[in-house]
């Protein structure tokens, strides 16, 4: 799959380097569901340091993944992760 980072990703000095490694590593994820026309996930993992990051990512096609945020997890957004190993955080 082709993953391609969009400009507004980088806006929180967060590197390619460290999209792609949250990417590979991810933790967990959630579907964001607001009513908007594509669908987003939200994507926790870590960056390259082991700072966990918040990705938004949207699938474009089904071989194109497109980056639409990134930086610095916040908490209110862990709490809606369904981590890797099928427990969601409570």
């Amino acid at each position: 799959m082709c993953v391609r980072i969009h400009a507004s990703a980088l806006r929180h000095n967060i590197t390619k380097d460290d999209i792609a490694h949250a990417l590979e590593y991810l933790l967990g994820s959630y579907v964001l569901n607001d009513g908007t026309e594509f669908m987003r996930t939200l994507v926790i993992g870590p960056d390259t340091s082991g700072r966990i990051l918040e990705l938004v990512v949207t699938l474009v096609d089904e071989d194109e993944l497109l980056v639409i945020h990134a930086m610095k997890a916040r908490k209110k957004n862990i709490a809606y992760v369904k981590w890797e190993d099928g427990e969601k955080n409570e």
